[in-house]
Formats: C-alpha cells, sequence, structure tokens
C-alpha cells in the first residue's frame, strides 16, 4: 500500500511516481469490479481512469488507502449512488428501540459485574432500580449498521472503556472478548523496590502477548496504565505483600498457604469467575508470584 497523503505531485519524478500509483489503484479496482457488483468503487475508477487533475485524483488515493486502514467516511453524494433500499436497509436495525426494550434483560442475563475489555472496572445490571452497564457494539454501529442489533456484536462494558478509550474505533483486528481472552496466558510483571516504602516504587507492568489481535486490545484500552494507576488495587498488591512477609516471618511455607480457606478467602475470591471479579486475573497471577504457587482463574460458565 502507498502512502497517498505523501505522494509528490509537484517533481517530476514525483509525478511519474504518483501516476504509476493511480495505475496500480487502477488495475486492483478493475478487479474487484470484474468480481463483484459495487456502487461506489466504479465511481472511483472512473475518476481515476479520466483527465482528472493529479491533486484531485490524489484525494482519491486517500480515500481507498483510508479505507484499507478501516477509516472510511462516506458522503451524502456516495450514499446517492447506492440503491434506494441501501439507503433505507439501516432503519431495519433500529438499536434504540432493541435496547430500551431488551437492554436489561440482555445484560442480566450475560451476568457480567466486570468490564470484559479490562477485567477491572466493576459493571453491574440493577434490575429493581432499571440502572446497567453501557453495551458496547463491537463493531460501532456507525461504520457496520447490520450489526448494529446482532447480539454477537452487544457486549456490556465499561464506561472507561467504552467511552474513553474504544469510542469509534472500527476494532478490526483487535480481539473479541466473546470469542478469546488472556485467561491462559501470562499478563502482568509486579515490580518494586523491597525498602519499605514499596508503595513508591510499585509498578505494574503488562507482558507482551505476541499475538496482534491481543496486543491490539492491550493498547486501545490502556491496560497498563489502569492498572497501575488504580489506587484500590496497588494497596491490595501492598497488603496482600505484607501478609507474605508476616506468614514468611513465622516460618509458614508460602506454597502450602491456602487461599480457599475461611482465613484467607478475604484475600483472594478463588470460587468467583473472572467476569465476577475485578482484576481477578491479576491477583492470581500476583499471589502465584508472591506464594509460589499455580493457581487458576474461573472461567465464565456458559449459559
Amino acid at each position: 500500500m502507498f502512502d497517498a497523503v505523501n505522494l509528490d505531485i509537484q517533481s517530476p519524478a514525483g509525478k511519474a511516481t504518483f501516476d504509476l500509483a493511480v495505475n496500480k489503484a487502477i488495475a486492483e479496482l478493475r478487479i474487484l469490479t470484474t468480481r463483484y457488483t459495487l456502487c461506489l468503487t466504479p465511481h472511483i475508477l472512473e475518476q481515476l481512469e479520466s483527465g482528472l487533475a493529479r491533486h484531485k485524483k490524489k484525494r482519491y488515493l486517500c480515500r481507498l488507502e483510508n479505507a484499507k486502514r478501516g477509516h472510511s467516511q462516506v458522503t451524502d453524494a456516495d450514499k446517492e449512488r447506492f440503491p434506494t433500499w441501501i439507503q433505507v436497509f439501516k432503519d431495519c436495525f433500529d438499536y434504540e428501540a432493541v435496547s430500551e426494550r431488551f437492554g436489561m434483560a440482555i445484560t442480566g442475563q450475560l451476568a457480567l459485574t466486570v468490564c470484559p475489555y479490562c477485567a477491572l472496572e466493576e459493571i453491574q445490571t440493577y434490575s429493581a432500580i432499571a440502572v446497567r452497564p453501557d453495551l458496547d457494539h463491537f463493531y460501532p454501529k456507525t461504520r457496520f449498521p447490520f450489526l448494529a442489533i446482532s447480539l454477537f456484536n452487544l457486549i456490556p462494558a465499561g464506561s472507561i472503556c467504552n467511552q474513553k478509550h474504544k469510542r469509534n474505533s472500527s476494532m478490526l483486528g483487535h480481539m473479541n472478548p466473546y470469542i478469546d481472552s488472556l485467561e491462559g496466558a501470562s499478563v502482568f510483571r509486579v515490580g518494586f523496590v523491597p525498602d519499605g516504602n514499596e508503595a513508591q516504587t510499585l509498578t505494574f507492568d503488562v507482558v507482551p502477548q505476541n499475538d496482534p489481535f491481543k496486543d491490539k486490545n492491550i493498547e486501545l484500552f490502556k491496560i497498563k496504565g489502569l492498572y497501575n494507576g488504580n489506587e484500590n488495587l496497588r494497596a491490595w498488591y501492598l497488603a496482600t505483600y505484607k501478609l507474605r512477609e508476616f506468614l514468611k516471618g513465622q516460618g509458614v511455607e508460602l506454597s502450602t498457604v491456602n487461599f480457599n480457606s475461611p482465613l484467607h478467602a478475604a484475600v483472594l475470591d478463588l470460587g468467583r469467575p473472572i467476569t465476577k471479579v475485578s482484576a481477578q486475573k491479576f491477583k492470581v497471577e500476583a499471589i502465584n508470584d508472591l506464594f509460589e504457587q499455580a493457581l487458576q482463574v474461573v472461567s465464565q460458565p456458559e449459559n
């Protein structure tokens, strides 16, 4: 893919390079229009093949590049090139009506109390007072209107992940929490200087997953920043570290500490799934590291 924005159309050499890029785009668009019945592409192809000035053709190349990157925008003029039935097709997917009538039932049935994007922010459905978390469109309804009321595309989410981080991202190439998760891999790494001032030096880091879908989610939802800046989680870790040091000072073999016992149940609730406990994945990994254990998170049971 060429960098259409930075193509030079002033110098002789730049014009020659630009013309090659135009010809390449024309060849690729011809293949598409031969294989598929398209509405907008033939118009773009016609403009590129015409005697249009280079600076105007450059605009079309930029649109093609943005479309490939998932950032395309459809103008009112573009919409007029589509058949009428396509223009009114979106009216068949009235999300507002579905949300108003079934939103509470959807979030209640899924029974998530932690945001599936960050596994940190608490979300909950309160049916008695008609309060529920955001229903996020994994693939935004502004870009994928035909998925506006698909249950597979509706994900209860925290306001930070949905409204601050994800917003209108296309999510192409990102991990869908309905399909995959970070449960089976090591995700977090904790560091501090054990000098009695651990609160000042404590840092939480995120381990790269070597999986583009998962790593894109970690970056998009700013997982490192969310966890590192969460005061409650930092306080939990420091208290758990102090418990470790106390038990170690009493001569207790750390690997034998039973976190399922009533004595330590308040530290970690191993009986509840990861979708019900804030930062459960982080806490389990921290306990395994501090107490030399091999505990596992509990997955959300399938309905």
